[in-house]
C-alpha cells in the first residue's frame, strides 16, 4: 500500500484480490508503506495500491485494509454485505 499507488473500488479490489489467489497461490501479502512510503526495491518490483488520498495512521490503514480484505471475501460469496 502506497499514496501513490494505483486505487481501486472495492469490486475491483476483490477481484485483484482473488486473480492473485489464482495466479500466485494461496495467500496474499500486503505492505503497508511508511511516512516515507516504500523503498524504491518494492516499488519497483510489486504493484502499487493506495487506500486512500488521504493520510491515515499505520494503525487505521490497517483497519481498513481488514476490512477491504473482509468485503473483498463478502463480494466473492455474493453477500448482501456489499452495497452497490
Amino acid at each position: 500500500m502506497d499514496e501513490t499507488g494505483k486505487q481501486l473500488t472495492s469490486n475491483e479490489f476483490s477481484s485483484y484480490v482473488f486473480k492473485s489467489f489464482e495466479d500466485g497461490g494461496a495467500s496474499i501479502s500486503f505492505i503497508i508503506g511508511g511516512a516515507e512510503g516504500l523503498p524504491t526495491l518494492i516499488r519497483s518490483n510489486y504493484p502499487l495500491l493506495s487506500l486512500s488520498l488521504m493520510t491515515w495512521t499505520h494503525q487505521m490503514a490497517r483497519l481498513l485494509l481488514i476490512e477491504q480484505v473482509y468485503r473483498a471475501v463478502e463480494i466473492k460469496k455474493g453477500s448482501k454485505y456489499h452495497k452497490e
